[in-house]
């Protein structure tokens, strides 16, 4: 796993080695084993390297063909580059050269047999038309940004290395910023910099070196339709791949630990990564003073049950808000899902232990595991049969009858039955602002609510969400995360639940046997309850995240307040000024409750507070 930056010209390269370097080393925590660099008249490749697999100089990268002519830069991991190697001559046993001799041998038809986690960029000059091909993971794992214009190409890991290549600076991305305060990350493929975007998962791009084209072919293509089968046959195959996914994220040649949380998913990964195996793999967990947030004891009831290893670490930190700034600037654009602060404590702890991090991540969008899978689908069938009016006449009744949390709850209903298509629908479910004026003491927004809408798509109702769930919040918010926060240790964060097999397989399962009114993940639960004590599948879902509020304390609130109340703050440009000090007034004072709770206060902060510390740092030369 490492960080890759890369520059070509048709025009021919016009920045320094100096500053090409530079650049490079601003991703040094991705990679602090070792760096290189390849030049050639029309471009550069440099990357930053931590050894996972192969840990000899020879692995090390830009990686060149032995005559010279092909150059690959790449992050990630292929765990079954030993099985697709037969009938290649190597000269390493890295991964990275299954990879290049791969094409050489088999073009772009061979990238379909790699299963893993990756971006990577290859320059072809075997020919008199130089040309460059870049890939990214059909997930959307590992990260990969590029910009295109007249001056050229430029591509990185992460936007904090690309910037400083650019003549000038990238304007802001309005349109993305106005999701943002809603959804809390800036949805992909776009970034909050116009121009600058993210590489689409699955899609290999070829760059002409000659003429500057970009060209797109589409490799991968997850389908979200139904398979024919049984519930049983169902659940056999998903217990056979999810036993595979995990044997392949084993292979490498460093220590490997498992992020053990009290949850179905991370718990059924530390199973199958264990059972059966001599040499036990470890469970890491962290332990929370809040007890809601804890779950410590139950991951350590799990490591006894299979008498597998398990620690339990705790984490301290003097300045949390110092902290708190250090980690929202590093995402290089704003980003508000809470959940990153213990997740960087996780990957801090599991670092000084190993390089490499095995967690349960994604398991829930693939077997349907958050509330709006369950609610979603009631809900759409209201909103388009002729309940919706009664529904809505209803709902309204309800929601001046209640009080506190039911009455936001059926005043978000109400609202959510009136919109005009179910794009719409899943992104109000998602909002921290939702986007309805009924919904607050008065109109907070700065812009008109139509320009965040959805548009809508096509398909049923479940392939729409599970897809929303899949190529939305998880490649945008949760995988950024996970990358971001673990990179920033210098850890290797690995995903087994989004092996390709494994994910191709459980989104064509249909939608009723992973989840019904009642229950979430039904087929991840019945493995679990095939391994575990029955109580354990049935305990609710917590959620990896921490009291916002106890987390920051008063103190920080007030500089929080005074940083967003300036009379020049940007991000009163979007969201009124007087209610940007409701919020505040909203944390300390119950009678607030009716529009928004506490917990939702400080949500919203922090999403507008991001949003202003980018803003200023963006602005800086």
């Amino acid at each position: 796993m490492c960080g890759i930056l890369g520059y070509f010209n048709y025009k021919k390269t016009n920045i320094t080695r100096e500053a090409f370097e530079m650049a490079l080393h601003k991703m040094i925590h991705r990679g602090p084993d070792g760096w290189g660099v390849f030049e050639d008249p029309n471009i550069m490749f440099g990357h930053r390297r931590l050894s996972i697999i192969d840990l000899s100089s020879s692995a090390n990268q830009p990686f060149q063909s032995t005559d010279g002519k092909v150059v690959i830069c790449y992050n990630g991991e292929i765990y079954n580059y030993k099985e697709i190697s037969q009938g290649l001559t190597l000269h390493t046993s890295s991964d990275t050269e299954v990879l290049l001799e791969g094409y050489m041998n088999q073009g772009i038809e061979f990238f379909k047999k790699i299963r893993g986690i990756y971006a990577f960029a290859i320059y072809d000059n075997r020919s008199s038309n130089p040309f460059c091909i870049m890939l990214r993971d059909q997930a959307g794992v590992k990260p990969f940004y590029y910009i295109h214009n007249n001056d050229g190409f430029v591509f990185a890991s992460e936007i904090k290395s690309i910037l400083p290549l650019l003549k000038q600076k990238p304007e802001i991305n309005l349109p993305i910023l106005k999701k943002y305060i809603h959804l809390g990350y800036c949805p992909e493929p776009e970034t909050a910099y116009k121009n600058l975007v993210a590489l689409e998962p699955g899609t290999c791009y070829t760059y002409s070196i000659s003429t500057g084209d970009l060209k797109k072919e589409n490799l991968f293509h997850y389908d979200f339709s139904d398979l024919q089968m049984t519930e049983k046959q169902a659940e056999e195959e998903t217990e056979k791949l999810l036993k595979i996914a995990c044997k392949r994220n084993m292979v490498a040649d460093v220590k490997i630990n498992i992020a053990l949380s009290g949850g179905i998913d991370s718990s059924l990964v530390y199973a199958y990564s264990n059972l059966g195996e001599s040499n036990k793999v470890n469970g890491i967990t962290i332990k929370f003073d809040e007890k809601e947030y804890d779950e410590s004891e139950v991951a350590e009831a799990y490591s006894k049950h299979l008498n597998a290893p398990g620690q339990i670490v705790t984490t301290e930190v003097t300045n949390r808000f110092e902290l708190l700034n250090t980690l929202l600037l590093h995402f290089d654009q704003p980003y508000a899902d809470s959940s990153f602060i213990p997740f960087y404590f996780l990957c801090e702890a599991a670092a000084k232990h190993s390089k490499v991090l095995i967690g349960g991540d994604s398991g829930d969008e693939i077997h349907n595991g958050y509330a709006g899978h369950k609610t979603l689908p009631y809900l759409e069938s209201v909103r388009k049969s002729i309940l919706k009016f009664p529904a809505a006449i209803g709902l309204s009744i309800l929601s001046k009858a209640f009080k506190g949390e039911k009455r936001r709850f059926t005043r978000k209903l109400n609202g959510m039955a009136k919109v005009k298509d179910l794009s719409n629908l899943l992104f109000y479910w998602e909002s921290w602002f939702p986007p309805d004026e009924a919904m607050y003491p008065f109109n907070p927004f700065e812009y008109n609510l139509d320009e965040v809408k959805k548009i809508a798509k096509s398909g049923s109702a479940y392939d729409q969400i599970e897809e929303s769930y899949f190529n939305g919040r998880m490649i945008s918010d949760y995988l950024r995360k996970s990358d971001m926060m673990s990179m920033f240790n210098s850890l290797e964060f690995r995903v087994p639940m989004l092996d390709e097999d494994l994910t191709a397989f459980s989104l064509r399962i249909p939608y009723n046997y992973k989840s019904d009114r009642k229950t979430t993940k039904k087929i991840l639960r019945k493995l679990h309850r095939d391994i575990y004590p029955e109580e354990f599948s049935k305990l609710k879902k917590k959620g990896f995240t921490i009291p916002l509020d106890t987390w920051l304390g008063d103190e920080n609130l007030k500089i929080m307040k005074a940083y967003l109340l300036r009379s020049d703050a940007f991000a009163s440009t979007l969201i009124k000024h007087d209610y940007i000090e409701y919020l505040f007034n909203a944390v300390g004072n119950n009678q607030f409750e009716e529009y928004i709770s506490r917990p939702s206060a400080y949500q919203r902060i922090l999403v507008l507070y991001s949003l202003e510390l980018w803003h200023e740092n963006y602005l800086k030369p």
